[in-house]
C-alpha cells in the first residue's frame, strides 16, 4: 500500500485530492516505496534516458567496483551478508512502467567492473538510443581495461561497438562523461573525463572525441579540453556550447565553445576546491541555462556562464548532489539537494557489517535531504528519507507519466549500503486518512 503525506497527514495517495483545495505554498514531499530499483547497494551513477523509445524515462544504473562484488577479495569488512547483495547483472537498464515503477531488463548487461558511469546518446543517428560508460584504471594499476559503447539493435538488444569505433583509450582512469553534439553536425559527440596519477607513469588524461557520421569516433585535442585531469572530482555538466569541469590545470571553470574551441571562463575563488557535483538548467527562466555547483557545507553556487555573474545559496546541509526539475508543475524549476551526513565519507567507519559504536546507525547517519522551490529558492524543506544507508546521488524524472518531475535517490554512498527510492511532490490538500 503506498502512503501519502499530504499537508503533513497520513493519507492513502488516493485520498489525496486537488479538487476545490487551495494550493499550498510548498508542495509537500511523499517517500514512495523503492519500485523495481535495487533494495541494498553501493551505489554510484544513474543515468537517465528513454533506452526503449516509448516515451518514458528509464534508467541506466552504474555500480563502482567494490571489494564485497569481488569473490578474489580476501576480506570483506564491512559486506552484508552472503546472498544479501544483489547480481552482478543488476547493472543495467532499468525500464520505467509510467506507474511510479521500474523494471530490470537484460537487454543490457553489464558485467562487474570498475564502471565510474554512462551517458546516453544516439551516436549511429538510427532513432535508438545508445550508450557509452567509462572504465576506471584500477588506482593506475591496469593497463587492459576496456571503455563500453553499447550500440542498440533492432532488437532492442545492445552490442559493444568500442573497439570498432576507436573509443579504446585503456591508459584513461575513467572518471565522468558527457554526450553533446559540439561541431553541430547531427551527431552526438563524446569529452571523457580522467583522473591522474598512473602508478605506471603512462598518461591518463581527458578527451574529446567528434562523432565520424555514425561510424566512429576521433579525438579532437584542437578543441582544448584534451590533457586536463579531474584529481578524482567528479564534477561535469554543460551541452554543446558551453560544459563546466573542475580539473587540477584551471580548476572550476566553464568553458564556454567559441568556433571549434574551448575557452575556460573561472568561477567564484571561493569555490575552489570544493565542488562536489554539478548540475545544469535554467534556474532563472531566462532561457540560458546555469550551473548549479555543489560545494559541500559551503552551500550550492548558481553560475551564470554567458554573464560570469554567481550567487550562492545556503540550504544549512552537506550538498552531495543537486537534482533539478519542475517538481510542482509550475513551470518553474526546483531544486532537490542530496546531503551527506556523520560517517559517510569514504573509508570512515560505519559499515554494513554492524552499527557504529558511537552512533549506533548502520552505514553512516545520512545527512537531512531537503527540497527548494523556484524561482525565488526562498527556503530549504527537509525531505522524509530511509535512515539506512548515506545519501549519495539524485536525478529528476516523471516516473509516472503526469508531467511532472519526481527524484530518484541513491542511498549508498561511500562504504554505506542503502536502497535506491523514489520521491514525488503533491500540491494536494488531505480528503481522508488511513483507515
Amino acid at each position: 500500500m503506498r502512503v501519502a503525506i499530504c499537508l503533513g497527514v497520513p493519507v492513502l495517495l488516493s485520498a489525496c485530492s486537488s479538487e476545490g483545495a487551495n494550493e499550498p505554498r510548498n508542495p509537500t514531499v511523499i517517500p514512495l516505496e523503492t519500485d523495481g530499483l535495487p533494495d541494498l547497494s553501493r551505489s554510484y551513477r544513474m543515468t537517465l534516458a528513454d533506452m526503449n523509445g516509448d516515451g518514458l524515462d528509464d534508467l541506466i544504473i552504474a555500480h563502482h567496483e567494490n571489494p564485497c562484488r569481488n569473490p578474489q577479495t580476501p576480506e570483506k569488512k564491512g559486506c552484508p551478508p552472503d546472498g544479501a547483495l544483489p547480481p552482478f547483472d543488476s547493472d543495467g537498464i532499468y525500464l520505467g512502467t509510467g506507474r511510479g515503477s521500474f523494471e530490470y531488463s537484460d537487454r543490457l548487461l553489464l558485467q562487474k567492473a570498475d564502471r565510474h558511469g554512462c551517458v546516453a546518446a544516439d551516436f549511429n543517428a538510427d532513432g535508438r538510443m545508445d550508450a557509452f560508460c567509462g572504465i576506471g584504471g584500477d588506482r593506475g594499476l591496469a593497463t587492459d581495461k576496456t571503455d563500453e559503447l553499447f550500440i542498440a539493435e533492432p532488437d532492442g538488444t545492445f552490442v559493444d561497438r568500442t573497439d570498432e569505433w576507436g573509443l579504446n583509450d585503456p591508459a584513461r582512469r575513467s572518471r565522468l562523461e558527457l554526450a553533446a553534439d559540439f561541431n553541430s553536425d547531427g551527431f552526438p559527440d563524446l569529452f571523457t573525463t580522467a583522473a591522474p596519477p598512473r602508478t605506471d607513469g603512462t598518461e591518463s588524461h581527458s578527451r574529446l572525441w567528434l562523432n565520424d557520421r555514425g561510424s566512429r569516433f576521433v579525438p579532437a585535442p584542437s578543441w582544448g579540453v584534451d590533457g586536463l585531469t579531474t584529481w578524482g572530482k567528479l564534477s561535469l555538466a554543460g551541452n554543446a556550447s558551453v560544459i563546466a569541469f573542475d580539473s587540477a590545470e584551471n580548476g572550476l571553470s566553464a568553458y564556454q565553445a567559441i568556433g571549434q574551441r574551448f575557452e575556460p571562463i573561472p568561477m567564484p575563488a571561493a569555490w575552489q576546491g570544493r565542488s562536489r557535483q554539478i548540475e545544469f538548467a535554467d534556474v532563472d527562466d531566462d532561457g540560458d541555462p546555469e550551473f548549479l555547483v555543489g560545494l559541500g557545507e559551503a552551500g550550492i553556487g548558481i553560475f551564470h556562464p554567458k554573464s560570469g555573474g554567481s550567487t550562492l545559496l545556503a540550504p544549512d546541509v552537506d550538498v552531495r548532489d543537486i537534482a533539478a526539475g519542475d517538481f510542482d508543475g509550475d513551470g518553474h524549476i526546483d531544486m532537490f539537494v542530496v546531503a551527506t551526513g556523520t560517517d559517510c565519507k569514504i573509508g570512515d567507519v560505519g559499515d554494513y557489517g554492524g552499527p557504529n559504536p558511537q552512533t549506533g546507525q548502520t552505514g553512516g547517519i545520512s545527512g537531512r535531504h531537503v527540497v527548494a522551490f523556484g524561482p525565488d529558492f526562498s527556503e530549504f524543506i527537509p525531505v522524509p528519507h530511509p535512515m539506512q544507508g548515506c545519501g549519495d546521488r539524485a536525478v529528476a524524472a516523471d516516473t509516472d507519466n503526469d508531467g511532472d518531475a519526481e527524484v530518484i535517490v541513491s542511498q549508498g554512498f561511500g562504504r554505506s549500503w542503502g536502497p535506491y527510492y523514489i520521491v514525488d511532490f503533491v500540491t494536494a490538500t488531505a480528503t481522508a486518512s488511513m483507515p
